[in-house]
């Protein structure tokens, strides 16, 4: 559908929003169409695409009644392409007021326009035409809206101050550690420096063991070497002894006056 903007001077507008989208979820724009007659609408300030949305026009006549009266409205874009005729060919009487209510879906994301097109008589300085046109965008139309968004920033949050705290509860264990891991550390250190200690003084006492092992195997050696010479010693003895008895043996059994010559 083609619209067309048409500028004028009979037209007051305007219009009240919130001022921010959570804090009013309903967005006001309220006018004249003509110097008699009033409108206000009034449509949420964000719906979701494929969600269903309701739009309010409330119609007031002032001062005198309006004949031969014609009102259209249009609702379009995201997907929407209504019209409605609220009034053709018909007499409004002055001082009245009619609400009307108009349901949509829109599919797909943008921003939802509505336009009132009236044309009407009036008695004034006799009697007077009216055409009066007013076209703008009333609700936004979005797959993710700020109402979601906040309810996602609200659950994060919630969610972030629970991290925060475990994060504080184990930071403070984490310094619990950090310091016992300190103590633990000067420990190994003084563990350390006794072991070297301990290693020297160990290496030092292997020595000396070491040399009084060596000293006790010479001294076996030679106690081992002497007791062994004795023995030898021993043995030749007594086989010389033995040798000797048996050479004198023969001699011995001589008479004597045969063994003189031994000695002359």
């Amino acid at each position: 559908m083609k619209i067309k903007t048409i500028g004028l001077m009979s037209l007051v507008l305007l219009v009240v929003t919130s001022n921010t989208a959570l804090s009013q979820s309903f967005t006001s724009a309220q006018g004249y169409l003509g110097p008699n007659l009033y409108f206000k609408i009034e449509a949420p300030v964000e719906v979701s695409v494929n969600d269903t949305v309701s739009l309010k026009i409330t119609l007031k006549v002032y001062n005198s009644n309006l004949s031969a009266a014609r009102i259209t409205v249009w609702i379009y874009d995201c997907g929407v392409d209504e019209q409605y005729t609220l009034f053709r060919n018909q007499l409004i009487p002055a001082n009245t007021e009619q609400a009307f209510t108009f349901t949509v879906k829109p599919a797909r994301e943008g921003y939802l326009k509505l336009t009132i097109e009236a044309e009407y008589y009036y008695v004034g300085n006799g009697v007077q035409y009216e055409y009066s046109y007013i076209s703008l965008a009333v609700t936004a139309v979005r797959n993710m809206t700020y109402r979601d968004l906040y309810n996602n920033y609200t659950s994060l949050l919630s969610e972030h101050s629970s991290l925060l705290r475990e994060y504080t509860y184990l930071e403070s264990e984490y310094n619990k550690l950090l310091e016992e891991h300190r103590l633990l550390l000067d420990l190994y250190e003084n563990l350390t420096w006794a072991y070297v200690n301990l290693s020297q003084n160990y290496s030092s006492l292997l020595s000396m063991v070491t040399q009084l092992v060596g000293s006790k195997s010479s001294a076996d050696s030679t106690k081992t070497q002497t007791q062994q010479s004795t023995v030898a010693t021993a043995v030749i003895a007594t086989g010389l002894i033995a040798v000797l008895a048996v050479l004198t043996r023969p001699w011995r059994l001589l008479k004597p006056e045969k063994r003189g010559w031994w000695f002359t």
